[in-house]
């Protein structure tokens, strides 16, 4: 599968013939053919296109297009901020997996420490010290 081309979102945003209010609208012609229009007082004004006949569907696809395409290129562009975020900070598998391990291995201590030197009353103060490693935290062996 081919990647998409990029979208020049300036060039599509500049396009945008914003001079032409929204919302646009399709109009149906007593000969059957379809005009999208824009609001104007003006009699002379507010045209945009003349669809045959057989383009109901083009003449509404055109007529939402006014306020689709703005949507779509501000939706675009607050989607490619977010990923900017989070692009080149995501962990590799193999650093996940030494994290990760990293972590097991700290739980893997605390649990020894406490298994030498404490008793069995203590095992709420053992979970405690056992998320904290699992967390990331490190803690002071206990002492006899």
């Amino acid at each position: 599968m081919s990647q998409p081309q990029a979208l020049d979102l300036d060039a599509i945003q500049a396009s945008i013939p914003t001079h032409y209010p929204a919302p646009w609208t399709a109009e149906l012609n007593d000969d059957g053919s379809w005009n999208v229009v824009y609001p104007s007082d003006n009699p002379l004004a507010g045209h945009v296109a003349h669809v045959p006949d057989y383009g109901a569907h083009l003449a509404e696809f055109i007529a939402a297009a006014r306020q689709n395409v703005p949507a779509l290129v501000a939706r675009v562009r607050q989607l490619e901020a977010e990923r900017a975020l989070y692009a080149g900070h995501e962990p590799t598998i193999a650093e996940e997996k030494a994290e990760l391990s990293r972590r097991l291995d700290a739980v893997d201590a605390v649990v020894a420490q406490w298994n030498e030197h404490c008793i069995g009353t203590q095992t709420r103060f053992l979970l405690d010290d056992v998320r904290a490693a699992a967390n990331g935290e490190t803690k002071t062996p206990p002492t006899t």
